[in-house]
């Protein structure tokens, strides 16, 4: 019996495809490697992005709701000032003016004043 009629020998592979064999592994390790780091940066993305949003959301119920709710009293107040002054200042002018107005054209109609028309 000679060394290539050995029962060994016919399960020898040749470099080739040792080397394919090795390849596949490598690769099939990468590719887990590269699922397990993928997974990784997608929890601290997502974990990130959670911490960004509770963040957000805390500035806007401590900050910009009591501006908000200001500016909304602030209206309110500007809107009872104008209807104020609307009722107490700028009808009685009115008011006064339309029957100053009246008088005079009343008067000027009677005593003749007003132009005449050709």
């Amino acid at each position: 019996m000679t060394l290539a009629d050995a029962p060994w020998a016919t399960i020898a592979l040749s470099f080739r495809e040792q080397f394919r064999d090795w390849v596949i592994i490598a690769v099939g390790l990468s590719w887990a490697l590269m699922f397990l780091v993928m997974t990784a940066v997608l929890l601290v993305v997502g974990f990130g992005a959670r911490a960004i949003f509770r963040s957000a959301r805390g500035i806007l119920n401590d900050e910009v709701k009591p501006i908000l709710e200001n500016v909304r009293g602030t209206t309110e107040t500007v809107r009872g000032t104008t209807e104020f002054m609307s009722e107490k200042a700028v009808n009685p002018v009115i008011r006064i003016y339309g029957a100053v107005s009246a008088v005079w054209k009343a008067a000027s109609v009677l005593l003749g004043l007003g132009r005449r028309r050709r």
